[in-house]
Protein backbone atom coordinates (compact mmCIF):
# COMPACT_ATOMS: atom_id res chain seq x y z
CA UNK A 1 0.00 0.00 0.00
CA UNK A 2 1.15 3.51 -0.81
CA UNK A 3 1.70 5.70 2.09
CA UNK A 4 4.21 8.06 3.75
CA UNK A 5 6.71 7.31 6.17
CA UNK A 6 5.19 7.07 9.63
CA UNK A 7 6.65 7.90 13.58
CA UNK A 8 6.08 6.68 16.72
CA UNK A 9 7.65 7.39 20.08
CA UNK A 10 8.19 4.89 22.83
CA UNK A 11 8.44 6.09 26.53
CA UNK A 12 9.92 4.04 28.74
CA UNK A 13 9.18 4.45 32.59
CA UNK A 14 8.57 2.56 36.45
CA UNK A 15 12.06 0.42 36.07
CA UNK A 16 13.04 -1.97 38.64
CA UNK A 17 16.45 -2.17 39.37
CA UNK A 18 17.75 0.42 36.85
CA UNK A 19 18.32 3.63 35.83
CA UNK A 20 17.13 5.07 32.63
CA UNK A 21 19.54 7.37 30.93
CA UNK A 22 17.08 8.28 28.08
CA UNK A 23 13.17 7.61 28.20
CA UNK A 24 11.76 8.15 24.95
CA UNK A 25 12.90 6.62 21.67
CA UNK A 26 11.94 7.92 17.95
CA UNK A 27 11.14 5.21 15.61
CA UNK A 28 10.46 5.34 12.27
CA UNK A 29 9.06 3.21 9.67
CA UNK A 30 9.72 3.79 6.44
CA UNK A 31 7.71 3.06 3.37
CA UNK A 32 9.36 1.00 0.63
CA UNK A 33 6.45 0.18 -1.15
CA UNK A 34 7.57 0.52 -4.64
CA UNK A 35 4.84 1.58 -7.35
CA UNK A 36 3.85 -1.17 -9.61
CA UNK A 37 4.22 -0.75 -13.01
CA UNK A 38 2.71 -2.12 -16.29
CA UNK A 39 4.90 -2.49 -19.80
CA UNK A 40 3.85 -4.21 -23.23
CA UNK A 41 6.45 -5.86 -25.28
CA UNK A 42 5.95 -5.64 -29.25
CA UNK A 43 4.99 -8.67 -31.56
CA UNK A 44 5.68 -10.21 -34.53
CA UNK A 45 4.06 -12.28 -36.88
CA UNK A 46 4.37 -13.57 -40.40
CA UNK A 47 1.63 -14.19 -42.74
CA UNK A 48 0.58 -17.04 -44.46
CA UNK A 49 -1.65 -17.85 -47.21
CA UNK A 50 -4.65 -18.76 -45.49
CA UNK A 51 -6.30 -18.99 -42.01
CA UNK A 52 -5.22 -16.89 -39.82
CA UNK A 53 -2.16 -16.92 -37.12
CA UNK A 54 -2.39 -15.37 -33.28
CA UNK A 55 0.13 -12.28 -32.24
CA UNK A 56 0.83 -12.32 -28.74
CA UNK A 57 1.72 -9.54 -26.75
CA UNK A 58 3.45 -10.10 -23.16
CA UNK A 59 2.35 -7.24 -20.77
CA UNK A 60 4.62 -7.35 -17.49
CA UNK A 61 3.92 -6.45 -13.93
CA UNK A 62 7.25 -5.03 -12.10
CA UNK A 63 5.64 -5.85 -8.90
CA UNK A 64 2.83 -7.04 -7.73
CA UNK A 65 1.37 -5.58 -4.85
CA UNK A 66 0.93 -7.77 -1.87
CA UNK A 67 -2.05 -6.25 -1.06
CA UNK A 68 -4.54 -6.12 -4.21
CA UNK A 69 -5.16 -7.45 -7.39
CA UNK A 70 -4.10 -5.12 -10.90
CA UNK A 71 -6.44 -4.25 -13.71
CA UNK A 72 -5.55 -2.95 -17.01
CA UNK A 73 -7.55 -2.06 -20.17
CA UNK A 74 -6.40 -3.20 -23.27
CA UNK A 75 -7.70 -2.21 -27.26
CA UNK A 76 -6.11 -2.62 -30.29
CA UNK A 77 -5.51 0.37 -32.99
CA UNK A 78 -4.75 1.00 -36.43
CA UNK A 79 -1.30 1.78 -37.97
CA UNK A 80 -0.39 0.64 -41.39
CA UNK A 81 -2.30 -2.58 -40.75
CA UNK A 82 -6.27 -2.24 -40.47
CA UNK A 83 -9.27 -3.90 -38.96
CA UNK A 84 -10.62 -6.24 -39.74
CA UNK A 85 -9.18 -7.30 -43.03
CA UNK A 86 -5.48 -7.61 -41.80
CA UNK A 87 -5.97 -8.68 -38.00
CA UNK A 88 -9.46 -8.95 -35.99
CA UNK A 89 -10.09 -5.74 -33.37
CA UNK A 90 -10.39 -6.43 -29.91
CA UNK A 91 -10.22 -4.94 -26.57
CA UNK A 92 -10.82 -5.90 -23.20
CA UNK A 93 -9.82 -6.03 -19.73
CA UNK A 94 -6.30 -8.06 -18.51
CA UNK A 95 -6.27 -8.92 -14.31
CA UNK A 96 -2.92 -9.63 -12.64
CA UNK A 97 -4.12 -12.03 -9.57
CA UNK A 98 -2.17 -11.81 -6.79
CA UNK A 99 1.56 -12.79 -6.91
CA UNK A 100 0.96 -13.07 -10.74
CA UNK A 101 3.01 -10.61 -12.74
CA UNK A 102 2.69 -11.69 -16.62
CA UNK A 103 -0.24 -11.10 -18.98
CA UNK A 104 -0.72 -11.95 -22.48
CA UNK A 105 -2.94 -10.23 -25.01
CA UNK A 106 -3.39 -12.31 -28.31
CA UNK A 107 -4.72 -10.64 -31.43
CA UNK A 108 -5.97 -12.69 -34.37
CA UNK A 109 -4.18 -12.08 -37.64
CA UNK A 110 -5.96 -12.63 -41.02
CA UNK A 111 -3.54 -14.41 -43.49
CA UNK A 112 -3.62 -13.66 -47.39
CA UNK A 113 -2.77 -14.39 -50.58
CA UNK A 114 -1.97 -10.30 -51.54
CA UNK A 115 1.94 -9.19 -51.99
CA UNK A 116 2.44 -6.13 -49.95
CA UNK A 117 5.06 -4.75 -47.80
CA UNK A 118 5.09 -5.57 -44.18
CA UNK A 119 2.73 -4.01 -42.16
CA UNK A 120 2.25 -2.77 -38.64
CA UNK A 121 -0.88 -2.39 -35.98
CA UNK A 122 -1.13 -1.38 -31.42
CA UNK A 123 -2.18 -2.84 -28.73
CA UNK A 124 -2.14 0.24 -26.00
CA UNK A 125 -2.95 -0.23 -22.41
CA UNK A 126 -5.25 2.28 -20.22
CA UNK A 127 -6.79 3.10 -17.28
CA UNK A 128 -4.53 0.89 -14.74
CA UNK A 129 -6.18 0.25 -11.19
CA UNK A 130 -3.04 -0.50 -8.60
CA UNK A 131 -0.59 0.24 -11.08
CA UNK A 132 0.76 3.04 -13.00
CA UNK A 133 1.63 2.34 -16.94
CA UNK A 134 5.40 2.58 -17.86
CA UNK A 135 5.43 1.59 -21.28
CA UNK A 136 1.80 1.44 -22.71
CA UNK A 137 1.96 1.01 -26.13
CA UNK A 138 3.17 -1.84 -28.49
CA UNK A 139 3.43 -2.60 -32.47
CA UNK A 140 2.10 -5.92 -33.96
CA UNK A 141 4.44 -6.40 -36.77
CA UNK A 142 2.97 -8.61 -39.86
CA UNK A 143 5.41 -9.83 -41.79
CA UNK A 144 4.52 -10.60 -45.56
CA UNK A 145 6.32 -13.35 -47.45
CA UNK A 146 3.97 -13.37 -50.32
CA UNK A 147 5.57 -13.09 -53.44
CA UNK A 148 3.71 -11.78 -56.14
CA UNK A 149 3.14 -14.58 -58.83
CA UNK A 150 6.38 -14.80 -61.78
CA UNK A 151 5.15 -14.69 -64.93
CA UNK A 152 6.57 -16.48 -67.87
CA UNK A 153 6.58 -15.66 -71.57
CA UNK A 154 6.49 -19.51 -73.60
CA UNK A 155 7.99 -19.65 -76.94
CA UNK A 156 8.89 -21.76 -79.40
CA UNK A 157 11.84 -22.19 -81.15
CA UNK A 158 10.41 -24.57 -84.41
CA UNK A 159 9.21 -27.97 -84.40
CA UNK A 160 10.74 -30.84 -86.60
CA UNK A 161 8.31 -33.52 -87.44
CA UNK A 162 9.25 -37.17 -86.87
CA UNK A 163 8.93 -39.56 -89.46
CA UNK A 164 8.52 -42.54 -87.94
CA UNK A 165 5.23 -41.96 -86.39
CA UNK A 166 3.72 -38.89 -87.77
CA UNK A 167 4.28 -36.48 -84.54
CA UNK A 168 5.41 -33.17 -83.86
CA UNK A 169 8.54 -32.31 -82.04
CA UNK A 170 8.32 -28.67 -80.68
CA UNK A 171 12.02 -27.39 -78.77
CA UNK A 172 10.50 -25.00 -76.64
CA UNK A 173 12.55 -22.23 -74.34
CA UNK A 174 10.86 -20.25 -71.22
CA UNK A 175 11.85 -16.35 -71.03
CA UNK A 176 11.28 -14.65 -67.47
CA UNK A 177 9.19 -11.52 -67.94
Amino acid sequence: MEEDDETFFVNLTDTIHAQLIFTQAVCMILDYDLASTLSIENATVSEGDDGSVSAVFTVTLSHNPWWNSVTVDYATADGTATAPEDYQSISGSLEFPLFIDTGYITVTVNNDLLDEEDEIFYVNLSNPENAEIDDGQASGTILDYNTEPELFDWGCDGYRRRQQNGNCRFSCHTYKI
